[in-house]
């Protein structure tokens, strides 16, 4: 990475696309959805239903809410730690983080479900052996753990679909039309001074000429006085 800087001392850095990167930024990404969703599943869904007990049905709805939200906060962020120094102007940034949510929803529904099924499974099993009492459906369907999982793992899908296009298409438009750094960076506070005095400068030492009488010759006062 090559630095480069742009308006009022902020630094930019110039990246080159880099496969480990991407594949760092997967790995990352892909343990902190799955943080999220043991975190929706324990505290998001205990405070939910504490409030539905308490018949605060705005606040458990809320609470949802946010418990299904939380993945698309968090990878928003966290690209924007990683990123948000970037240069803008090529379009390397964009594809990485395009190619970071793809490598996230291979991970997510080819590694990560599969697994979660296996637990619901086991868990479904030992419930079943020990005599639990088990939740069921109005069509007398055993609940598991995969089916208490389904609404986050179905909604995830939508700020993953939002983000890859918007990565994509931003990184199109960054390849095809890049912008020069002059059209990118706005002036410094320094040169946005030294700009205004010298305009203020060229405003005082400028001095309109005085109007002055035109003289009126005498055949021009003959004429008229006729």
């Amino acid at each position: 990475m090559s630095d480069q800087t742009s308006a009022i001392g902020v630094t930019k850095y110039k990246y080159k696309f880099s496969i480990l990167r991407i594949i760092l930024c997967c790995l990352l990404l892909t343990a902190l959805t799955a943080a999220c969703l043991y975190v929706y599943y324990t505290a998001f869904d205990f405070y939910r239903d504490r409030l539905l007990a308490e018949e605060s049905k705005t606040l458990a709805w809320f609470t949802k809410e946010i418990g299904l939200s939380l993945p698309f906060i968090v990878i928003c962020l966290f690209h924007y730690m990683v990123y948000h120094k970037a240069d803008r102007r090529d379009g390397v940034a964009r594809r990485e983080m395009f190619w970071e949510i793809l490598g996230v929803t291979v991970l997510v529904y080819a590694v990560l479900l599969p697994y979660l099924g296996e637990i619901s499974d086991a868990l479904h099993t030992n419930a079943l052996a020990a005599g639990e009492t088990i939740p069921q459906t109005d069509a007398k369907i055993d609940i598991t753990l995969l089916m208490e999982l389904h609404e986050w793992i179905i909604r995830f899908t939508i700020p993953l679909g939002v983000l890859m296009v918007f990565h994509g298409m931003r990184a199109r438009r960054e390849i095809r039309h890049p912008e020069t750094e002059e059209e990118e960076a706005p002036i410094t506070v320094v040169e946005y001074e030294a700009r205004k005095a010298a305009a203020q400068a060229a405003e005082q030492s400028f001095e309109p000429l005085a109007e002055k009488p035109v003289p009126v010759s005498d055949t021009v006062r003959e004429v008229a006085h006729e």
